[in-house]
């Protein structure tokens, strides 16, 4: 008896013994060749999946040892940076196997103006300035835009450390 998808043919297993008593269905076991056929159905789209899931682990497993061997190299002083590079922009968040790397914005962009202006000890407006001046602004290494509220105009404009690594270089020249 093949395998029927049509749910008002199925019978539930409340009624089975009932059915069963009735003649419907039939009253034999299974064969080994009746359940190949019937588990066919479904091994074909689950084995693509299986499949595309060894190799997404064996990117991750590739991923994690080039990851420990430069870390290695780098702790051994023979380089120079870690491999993982952390990001907040989208498209740049990527590890060595080409898979994303995401962090919330409001952890990587830690500095409202006020922020920045406290740390290099000058005031809002200076600091204002001096982010134009440095074209600081839209750039995503250093600023992002994050909402606050439901109008368009209920944001907050946020800057990360390298962003106010490099005002504290432009105070210095």
């Amino acid at each position: 008896m093949p395998l029927d998808s049509n749910p008002e043919k199925v019978t539930k297993l409340s009624s089975a013994r009932s059915v069963r008593r009735d003649g419907a269905v039939e009253d034999r076991p299974i064969t080994e060749s009746k359940m190949l056929e019937l588990f066919s159905q479904f091994i074909g789209p689950l084995s693509s999946e299986i499949r595309a899931l060894r190799d997404e682990s064996a990117l991750l497993k590739n991923s994690i040892g080039m990851m420990q061997k430069q870390f290695e190299a780098v702790k051994n002083g023979e380089a120079a940076d870690a491999a993982l590079h952390v990001t907040a922009d989208k498209k740049a968040a990527v590890d060595i196997a080409s898979m994303r790397a995401e962090i919330y914005k409001e952890d990587w962009y830690i500095y409202t103006t006020g922020h920045l202006a406290e740390k290099l000890e000058i005031s809002p407006h200076q600091t204002v300035s001096l982010i134009k001046q440095c074209c600081l602004k839209g750039n995503s290494k250093y600023h992002t835009e994050i909402a606050t509220g439901r109008s368009d105009k209920s944001k907050v404009q946020k800057y990360s450390e390298d962003a106010l690594s490099q005002l504290r270089r432009e105070l210095n020249k």
